[in-house]
């Protein structure tokens, strides 16, 4: 009889550190891949690498409490972007911290760099009681440059053909355009 409950009770062990595994696998920490919590210090590549990785199976991507400065992030199909309550990802005040890649928009060159940008993707979603935050205030992203041309003006989100995407108690602010 006592071998029966050690048997059932490795088997009961076993099932949950699978299931658990199995769960975990799907959810993904940005400071596992380096993002620093400090505005001094851009953690673009460390957030673009796990929405990257989560693409081919889908995954949830957690931001967690303090505030990650980004430049331009690229989702892709089948990935949750979800932050935490506390969370705020600023965007960069510097304009080569864009991506000029990416589709541009149509009124003018000068509203080509984007900082949340998707393209043809499918299942996005961005959710929790984050703070996505722009800075786009005039002094960050001038109208007009000394030399009188248009300055460029950072749009806060451009999601182009996408199907099934989900924005969900998550704050927008601060658009530059």
């Amino acid at each position: 009889m006592c071998n029966y409950y050690i048997k059932s009770s490795v088997v009961i062990v076993v099932l949950c550190l699978v299931l658990g595994c199995n769960k975990s696998s799907t959810e993904y920490s940005i400071l596992n891949f380096e993002a620093v919590n400090d505005t001094t210090v851009l953690s673009t590549v460390a957030i673009q690498q796990v929405i990257d990785m989560c693409t081919p199976k889908g995954g949830k991507v957690i931001v967690q409490a303090g505030k990650y400065r980004t430049g331009t992030i690229n989702f892709k199909s089948n990935v949750e972007f979800h932050l935490a309550k506390g969370p705020e990802l600023p965007g960069s005040v510097n304009i080569a911290g864009y991506s000029k890649e990416n589709r541009g928009a149509i009124e003018a060159p000068a509203f080509d760099t984007t900082l949340l940008y998707a393209e043809n993707a499918k299942q996005v979603k961005i959710t929790g009681k984050g703070v996505i935050n722009g800075r786009g205030y005039r002094s960050n992203f001038p109208v007009k440059m000394k030399n009188g041309e248009l300055g460029d003006r950072l749009m806060l989100l451009r999601f182009i053909n996408c199907s099934n995407t989900l924005f969900a108690d998550v704050t927008f602010k601060n658009s530059a355009s």
